[in-house]
């Protein structure tokens, strides 16, 4: 592949992957995590609340930041978006603040969520 276009990114590439990555948004996020120079999120992190396990997206422990990538059909049911709501809240319960994102707010190049995150990430 020598000399092909974009060969030169792919040690960045293969670095970067991580097979807890769940969706094309996840793995999307990761990388503009990266390039926002953010702290590196734990994925999956396996937490245990109320004796009830959940594996957010993105989790920061150090801060008690979870970032959840929502994808446009995550909430097309109602019940799905009602669990998510109660899970949030139980989080929330627990210490941890929860940032929900969608494709379009780690798409941009100045994504408004991303500096969300970077304050979050400063601020301890």
């Amino acid at each position: 592949l020598r000399g092909r276009q974009g060969t030169a990114l792919l040690p960045l590439a293969l670095r970067l992957a991580d097979s807890k990555s769940e969706s094309a948004l996840e793995a999307f996020a990761r990388g503009r995590f990266f390039e926002a120079e953010l702290p590196a999120p734990v994925q999956q992190l396996e937490l245990s609340v109320n004796g009830r396990n959940f594996r957010p997206d993105f989790a920061w422990p150090k801060f008690q930041l979870i970032a959840e990538a929502d994808g446009e059909s995550k909430y097309s049911d109602p019940d799905e978006a009602r669990r998510q709501r109660y899970r949030q809240h139980l989080l929330h319960e627990a210490g941890w603040e929860v940032l929900r994102f969608g494709c379009p707010d780690v798409q941009a190049p100045n994504s408004g969520f991303l500096r969300v995150l970077q304050r979050r990430l400063a601020s301890n």
